[in-house]
């Protein structure tokens, strides 16, 4: 499916991050899973600043387009009992000059969020089973966005730890048979046991 111009420059921003930001942080003690980053939000936050310093030299409006937790209202043609409260992304675009003309009140309708951005993070030992249900929760959730028009892009970054044969929980084969609009982009690294001296030969794909 062809992408627009604004959707290539955010996999590009994407995709430096986790060849070359990412790889930066050395292995934690193998205690703590061997992850480059405590938690979910530590990548987040590296992310989200990743973004903002990108905004001008990839042309992708400035960096006010760029926000952290964007809140998210139940879409249309979502039932209640499937979307309880407000939910929110992990990071958002949205042009800020359209939102401003909204919260003034001179344009009836919120304007779309440009692009969507989802990550989760999976730590060695904490199996398949324990981590599938919430990559499909964030899946169906971006989806609704896609559907409704909330989200014009939607990003998934999934960032798979190693079971005890030193493999990716995830397979190609997993990834593909997952139930994913064409709309949505999903990238998958799987970790290493050793860091990457060369960043650029780091093995991650993109469905």
């Amino acid at each position: 499916m062809k992408r627009s111009k604004f959707t290539l420059k955010i996999c590009r921003c994407i995709e430096t991050f986790l060849r070359n930001d990412y790889r930066k942080h050395s292995h934690l003690d193998a205690n703590y899973g061997g992850a480059y980053y405590w938690n979910e939000r530590d990548i987040q936050w590296a992310l989200y600043r990743h973004l903002r310093d990108r905004t001008k030299p990839y042309s992708i409006g400035s960096e006010w387009w760029v926000h952290a937790e964007g809140m998210i209202e139940r879409p249309r043609y979502v039932r209640k009992n499937q979307w309880r409260g407000m939910k929110r992304a992990d990071v958002v675009f949205i042009n800020h000059s359209d939102f401003k003309r909204w919260w003034r009140g001179e344009t009836d309708e919120r304007p779309p969020y440009k692009a969507m951005i989802e990550i989760k993070l999976i730590y060695s030992g904490m199996g398949r089973a324990n981590t599938i249900g919430s990559i499909q929760r964030d899946i169906k959730k971006l989806e609704a966005c896609l559907n409704d028009g909330t989200a014009e892009n939607a990003f998934l970054i999934l960032l798979d730890g190693l079971n005890r044969h030193g493999c990716p929980y995830y397979q190609r084969e997993d990834l593909e048979n997952l139930e994913t609009s064409t709309y949505l982009i999903l990238y998958h690294w799987p970790d290493s046991k050793e860091p990457i001296d060369d960043p650029s030969r780091a093995d991650f794909r993109k469905y």
